[in-house]
């Protein structure tokens, strides 16, 4: 039995069936993934639980992936984040150089790919944030009850 806390993933996407395949992806390779299906829920989530990653869809009903990273920067939560998208939002970036996400993936995607870009992506920031010590201000509160508790 391994021992060691899974890496909590924050799915948000508002096609169903991408939600459920990337979900049954991670869950099968370890993570603790939660899924919601528009950037308004996604939201409300990083604000009641703690997350290693958030991985989000952009074009998405309430609130794109992009305003979802905009809020995100403006409370400074500093969560790697990968931006899901059907073409490259590159027309947000020139306006906006500090919203850039830990990493872009391009519909449509294999699980193959989203599990090695996850890996990727956990491996540097948490390893990172280990070795320095730090844990975001704003991950640093206890999780609402029924929450697991996160890793020190």
């Amino acid at each position: 039995m391994n021992s060691r806390i899974p890496y909590r993933i924050l799915v948000a996407d508002d096609d169903a069936d991408i939600l459920r395949l990337s979900a049954a992806a991670l869950t099968r390779s370890g993570y603790d993934v939660s899924t919601v299906a528009d950037g308004a829920a996604a939201w409300q989530a990083l604000n009641a639980g703690h997350f290693d990653l958030l991985i989000t869809d952009n074009s998405m009903p309430e609130l794109t992936g992009v305003e979802l990273l905009k809020r995100m920067e403006a409370e400074h939560m500093m969560l790697p984040a990968i931006l899901v998208s059907g073409v490259l939002p590159k027309e947000q970036y020139p306006r906006a150089p500090w919203m850039h996400p830990a990493a872009i993936l391009l519909k449509p995607y294999t699980p193959v790919e989203l599990l090695a870009l996850v890996d990727t992506i956990l491996r540097v920031t948490i390893g990172f944030r280990e070795q320095i010590g730090a844990t975001p201000e704003w991950q640093q509160s206890s999780p609402p009850t029924g929450t697991p508790a996160t890793r020190p």
